[in-house]
């Protein structure tokens, strides 16, 4: 064995290790990340206030408003949802859609949903209320409205949805300045734009 000998088999033993650090780089690279597979995957398994399974596709060129509470809470869901209730008058013969969903479906059955609504004096047409199994209300809340969910447990923000379906910004439902522009923003989102003019509307978080 001469004296290069080791020093040859270093430099290919480091161009091996680098060939192969570059091909696994390359596979994980050209897969898409787990997490935006199912971001943009549609949900499923959730169960409107009249029993029915919800087809969120039929959010597809609606404007939406979507937020999260349980029956049960007497304090902020309802604030929450009066408020809402108001959005909803205030926007009366719009396609502005409202979707809730609650973080507590142990309790919070289509029945007990369905009557909750009729308290709130919501639109079947306009107005959804949604349950599921826990974990897909909690994974819903991360990878689609950004918002943190757990059981009993939710943020007072409503957030906007555009009609491509892209979260336009979230509000908090407390407090009356927040759904002023809430529905300032609605209102741009659903006011046509001039012709020739791209839609400009900011995205206010």
């Amino acid at each position: 064995m001469t004296r290069s000998t080791p020093l040859y088999l270093f430099v290919m033993a480091a161009l091996f290790a680098a060939m192969y650090g570059s091909l696994v780089a390359w596979r994980h690279s050209s897969l898409p990340h787990p997490a935006a597979v199912h971001a943009n995957s549609a949900p499923v398994g959730f169960t409107d206030q009249n029993g029915q399974s919800f087809d969120w596709d039929s959010l597809a060129g609606h404007v939406w408003i979507g937020s999260f509470f349980y029956t049960s809470c007497p304090t902020i869901c309802w604030r929450q949802n009066l408020a809402l209730a108001a959005v909803q008058r205030e926007t009366a013969g719009s396609d502005i859609r409202l979707v809730s969903i609650t973080c507590d479906p142990a309790q919070d059955t289509p029945a007990v949903l369905k009557t909750y609504a009729e308290r709130l004096e919501a639109d079947p047409a306009r107005w959804t209320f949604l349950t599921g199994k826990l974990a897909d209300i909690i994974r819903l809340g991360t990878d689609r409205f950004g918002v943190s969910v757990e059981q009993g447990t939710h943020s007072d923000r409503a957030v906007v949805f555009d009609a491509d379906g892209k979260n336009r910004g979230s509000f908090r439902t407390t407090v009356p300045e927040d759904v002023a522009r809430m529905q300032k923003l609605l209102s741009n989102l659903t006011s046509p734009a001039p012709v020739g003019q791209p839609d400009a509307t900011p995205s206010p978080r």
